[in-house]
């Protein structure tokens, strides 16, 4: 069971099947992640997920209208269009920090 906080949700394995939950700080799983495979490792595995996620969008626009934005303020933007609800099913929003961070970390909000 993941968590964004190093505290986290109280783990509460009742009447969960086996094996047996095991609670990770997302953060240092990245990291520990990153460590095993070395810095060429984690570069390439970053190449992967960009060509991942740079077909999926391609593919996404023959079944929505795909927006791509830049910037904290799209990212707040967006964020507070989720947040507000119910947005348009038919829009997926592609939010990257910086123009330089294309399929680095971008979020994809729909």
């Amino acid at each position: 069971m993941g968590s964004t906080r190093p505290a986290g949700l109280p783990l509460d394995p009742a009447g969960l099947p086996d094996p047996a939950p095991e609670r990770f700080f997302a953060p240092s799983a990245e990291e520990e992640a990153r460590r095993a495979v070395g810095a060429d490792g984690a570069d390439t595995r970053r190449r992967e997920y960009q060509a991942a996620e740079e077909r999926f969008t391609e593919r996404a626009a023959y079944w929505f209208r795909v927006t791509t934005r830049t910037g904290p303020d799209a990212m707040a933007d967006a964020f507070r269009q989720l947040i507000q609800g119910p947005g348009d099913p038919a829009v997926v929003r592609v939010v990257r920090p910086t123009a330089a961070s294309r399929g680095v970390r971008e979020a994809v909000i729909r």
